[in-house]
């Protein structure tokens, strides 16, 4: 098929389109449906045929009329890609296709669609509109033969008049999707490349004379008591009669011909109260009715205020993603990823890198979330081309750029690049839940950007903008950054941000468009950021990189466990391999530990004991406590509930901060803590009454966990040889081996406690966040240690024996690491004091983990600990746990990241016992420590590219740290661990208590 080259011209996008406008359905005036979809559904579900071709020149010219020979039955809307059609590629910064503006690959995949449908008398009296929500990348529609038009740009409306194309009765629609145009050098967004009719796809039945769009405006007086609303109305050709209604709740608050009125006393909008009203536009033929919110969004000494309050962004970056449908999203599955958010304390969305399904926006204006509306633009590819590049610096204003923003300063493209944001502004313009517009993502800067910026001030004068990559300035010229609004950065560090706010001028709120990449085991030190949020009111808040992982389903293995796959699986190139399992949700929507540690950073209340009084601080910017919250205090007192008091109407104003009586008791003699929690009063759109949204431990008191004493055995004998220290009387023996200066083995009353002997551990499991210094552990031989005996002694008196090694932890081919002296003091039934003292050479890199590994019979499934839990703790992530005692089992305590890695570990144990319902052992040190249990070893866990691929091991492996280093958020942006997290110590002094019995 020969087809005109639309999709190689930059200047030609569409072709019959309508100007962009604003998104609404409208109906007859009776409320009769004046749309009809051509959606696939279960009545219909082989409604459209398709056929897929490796290039569109293999396509039969008599496509355009319908004709399809095999062809198949799909499902529209759609992601080619998830039904087999086209392989799988998941690429970040490296585009898919070689970088030739405007052209593309000749063998360019193409989707060939047909779809049949019925017209009657009464629809063709209407003017008749055909509606895509979605196609990826461009697509060419015929309709009954006739050339209908052409249209390009992913993630956005494209709509045909069909009026005269169309006839009685059957009707046939031809379209031809290609999967590369030249809008694929700005669509080179971090996600799998898909392509086809993805979104919806419907025909509008319109009156001949119409509105064709219209803009809602306000202004809201300066005591936000009155509202002045302005409805500009576009007519496609001739004004008819027009009244105007707005409802609050169903209550009429205006109605008449004049698009002027004023509003007293509005109910404003904000993501904590997000009232709406309903508009309606009522002509002789139809009426569009749309939901409408009032907010003044404005930016005053460099602080980001919403209806006269200063605002803090708790947002995640949103992609259209999901392991089973791909980029195809329903109505039901954005709902559930809203409750998810709802429940974990998000605010705001950044609709990351383009725009969004437009019946998504109501559903955020609906349920409350703030969001930055951002145009289809990534030229990301750019700084991969043969000899360019950029300067990525954290801690200029300006960073140097060679080729990143070339396309921004090339005049071909300034056209794509206002079409791509028109496309986004004007169909947005009326979105309650929008307050700031972002001109896309990493793409550079220069003149298109700029004169796309004033596009917007001068379409609308109080538009906030948001562009990033605006610090990207090219060699030789001068950026103008007078219409961005904000100083957005990615992936600094809470002191970087520190450092702006303290500026002695600060020009522009600070904004994190992505901060804490939540890839894998992810998003320590969120604490530190939200501390510094409060503390700096021109620090408004940011945006997690991402919301969910993105992965393709698979299947289920032979084991029972799902396969998720993620870039290389496909054998795609170029691939970002498993850098698009970064989200806070697995691909199968289960929540990570990630965003739990979210939640509780942001709770909308906040508990601390001041003086012996316990202060409470509403943390939410504009609602009461006792309007939205139900406070639960509980004094626990060795894990017993001894108080409990509710409180439903706790009068506590946003920002303010007030003593919560409680009559508590002081029990130094116990572990004694009070936990305060946090839940919605009543039910609301997405939330249950009484669900949990955070809780404060505030900790009174901690007392070791008694042990249970064993009778005492006989005087300890020694016997010594060579290469073996063995201590032994009639309740235990234990074997030492000298070489290795370890405990080997330990068997009491016949049991065998250890199946390998212990092992000094100074290694483990790297998360995604440990990637960027993992080399540097390597070369420092941390995965590979061996240990050099240095002395051993060994004595014994009537109470119990003492074992001692000195010794080096080396590895091949390097010199020693550390020094240390290990020693063993044993009781006579067994219990062992194990002492622990290294030198670790300065010039070796920060530690991984220190301690040691032992390897339990597989059978000691069986845990109980105090520790901070229920779920995994780490230094850095351990907000959503509390102090307290758990019980739990190996498998328990396993967390399913795609890529196996470091987890599990539980932070500021006290005490630990593992197992087997018969025996166990038991682990004891005032002085805090940390653990892991695990079924899989961490040379395994290092090795396995995905979870369901991992086997048990025979045996359990328990690991007993003196730290583990923290998780951080390192695998974008950030290089280093926050030193405090960090294993920098040089001199360690580490000991614990083993209990066996």
């Amino acid at each position: 098929m020969k087809l005109e080259k639309y999709y190689e011209n930059q200047n030609i996008l569409h072709i019959n389109t309508t100007p962009h406008r604003a998104y609404y359905i409208p109906k007859g005036k009776n409320l009769e449906s004046r749309c009809l979809s051509l959606n696939s559904t279960k009545y219909d579900f082989d409604s459209w045929k398709f056929k897929f071709y490796n290039n569109p020149y293999e396509v039969n010219d008599n496509f355009t009329k319908g004709e399809l020979e095999d062809f198949d039955t799909i499902p529209v809307p759609s992601s080619l890609n998830m039904l087999g059609y086209d392989k799988h590629l998941y690429a970040n910064v490296k585009g898919p296709i070689p970088f030739i503006p405007p052209y593309v690959p000749d063998e360019n995949p193409t989707g060939a669609y047909v779809r049949e449908f019925h017209m009657t008398e009464e629809k063709l009296k209407f003017r008749n509109f055909l509606n895509f929500e979605g196609v990826d990348s461009a697509f060419y529609v015929w309709l009954n033969g006739e050339f209908v038009g052409y249209s390009q740009v992913a993630h956005a409306t494209s709509e045909f008049e069909i009026t005269k194309y169309l006839k009685l009765s059957n009707n046939v629609l031809s379209v031809l999707v290609l999967k590369y145009s030249d809008g694929t050098f700005l669509e080179d967004q971090d996600k799998f490349r898909m392509f086809g009719i993805f979104r919806d796809v419907y025909i509008l039945q319109r009156p001949y004379e119409y509105i064709r769009d219209f803009t809602v405006r306000q202004t809201l007086s300066d005591d936000f008591k009155q509202v002045y609303i302005n409805v500009g109305i576009i007519w496609n050709n001739e004004q008819r009669n027009l009244n105007i209604e707005l409802f609050d709740k169903g209550e009429l608050v205006y109605s008449g011909p004049s698009i002027a009125f004023t509003v007293e006393n509005p109910k404003l909008w904000s993501a904590e109260e997000p009232n709406l009203y309903a508009l309606k536009l009522i002509t002789p033929d139809e009426m569009i009715e749309l939901e409408i919110g009032f907010k003044k969004v404005e930016i005053k000494n460099s602080i980001l205020y919403l209806n006269g309050q200063n605002i803090k962004l708790k947002g995640t970056n949103r992609h259209d993603s999901n392991a089973y449908t791909g980029a195809t999203i329903s109505k039901e599955q954005l709902i559930a990823d809203l409750k998810l958010m709802k429940e974990h304390n998000i605010n705001a969305i950044r609709t990351s890198h383009y725009p969004n399904s437009p019946w998504a926006y109501e559903l955020y204006s609906k349920f409350g979330f703030y969001v930055m509306a951002e145009a289809d633009i990534e030229t990301h590819n750019t700084c991969e081309i043969y000899g360019g590049g950029h300067v990525y610096n954290n801690n200029v204003q300006f960073a140097d750029d060679k080729t990143f923003g070339m396309l921004c300063h090339d005049p071909s493209y300034y056209n794509a690049l206002l079409d791509r944001i028109q496309a986004c502004v004007i169909r947005e313009k009326n979105s309650p839940c929008v307050f700031m517009y972002s001109l896309g993502n990493e793409s550079g800067y220069g003149p298109n950007l700029e004169k796309c910026a004033q596009w917007i001030k001068d379409f609308d004068k109080n538009a906030l903008i948001h562009y990033e990559s605006s610090v990207y300035q090219k060699i030789g010229y001068k950026n103008d950054i007078t219409n961005i609004d904000v100083y957005s950065r990615m992936y600094i560090s809470p002191d970087q941000v520190r450092n702006y706010c303290e500026k002695d001028v600060v020009e522009k709120p600070i904004l994190l468009c992505e901060y804490s990449h939540a890839m894998g085991n992810s998003n320590g030190d969120l604490e530190r950021y939200y501390e510094t949020m409060q503390e700096f009111d021109t620090y408004a808040g940011g945006f997690i990189w991402e919301w969910n992982d993105h992965a393709i389903y698979m299947g289920k293995e032979i084991n029972g466990k799902d396969k998720f796959y993620y870039g290389g699986n496909f054998n795609d190139f170029p691939n970002a391999g498993n850098f698009c399992l970064d989200g806070l949700i697995h691909p199968d929507r289960k929540p990570k530990t990630n965003l739990f540690e979210f939640k509780q950073v942001h709770r909308p209340i906040r508990a601390v004991l001041s003086d012996g009084k316990i202060m409470l601080t509403n943390h939410q910017d504009f609602v009461n406590v006792k309007d939205y919250y139900t406070i639960e205090i509980a004094q626990m007192i060795n894990n017993e509930e001894v108080k409990v008091q509710i409180y439903k109407d706790f009068d506590l104003k946003a920002r303010e901060t007030k003593e919560l009586k409680f009559e508590y008791t002081q029990d130094s003699s116990s572990n004694n803590y009070i936990l305060i929690k946090y839940f919605t009063k009543e039910a609301t759109l997405i939330l249950p009454a009484h669900y949990e949204l955070g809780f404060d431990q505030i900790l009174l008191s901690k007392v070791p966990t008694p042990i249970h004493e064993t009778e005492m055995g006989n005087t300890i004998e020694l016997t010594i040889s060579d290469t073996k220290i063995v201590a032994s009387n009639n309740k235990f023996i234990a074997t030492f081996d000298k070489l290795k200066c370890t405990l080997e083995n330990f068997v009491k009353e016949n049991v065998s406690y250890l199946t390998k002997p212990l092992d000094y551990n100074t290694f483990r499991a790297p998360t995604d966040n440990d990637r960027k210094i993992i080399a540097d552990w390597r070369k420092a031989g941390y995965d590979r240690t061996c240990i050099k005996m240095l002395n051993t002694n060994a004595s014994s008196s009537k109470s119990g024996a003492k074992i001692e090694f000195e010794f080096l932890i080396t590895a091949v081919f390097l010199q020693a690491i550390m020094e240390v002296k290990a020693v063993y003091n044993i009781k006579n039934n067994g219990d062992i004091a194990v002492d622990i003292h290294a030198k670790k050479d300065p010039i070796f890199p920060e530690l991984p983990r220190f301690g040691v590994r032992l390897f339990l019979d597989k059978n000691f499934q069986n845990v109980e600990y105090t520790a901070y839990g229920p779920y995994e703790s780490y230094i850095d992530k351990h907000n959503y746990c509390y102090y307290g005692t758990f019980k739990d089992t190996v498998s328990g305590m396993y967390e399913d990241y795609i890529v196996p890695q470091e987890h599990g570990s539980r932070y500021g144990a006290e005490y630990l016992k593992v197992c087997n319902g018969k025996n166990k052992i038991e682990v004891q040190n005032d002085n805090n420590f940390c653990f892991n249990v695990s079924n899989f070893t961490q040379e395994q866990l290092n090795t396995t590219s995905h979870n369901f691929k991992l086997k048990k091991e025979n045996f359990v492996t328990l690991c007993i740290d003196y730290k583990n280093a923290g998780i951080g958020s390192s695998s974008c942006g950030q290089a280093k661990l926050y030193e405090p997290y960090a294993v920098t110590d040089t001199d360690i002094d580490f000991s614990f208590n083993l209990f066996m019995s």
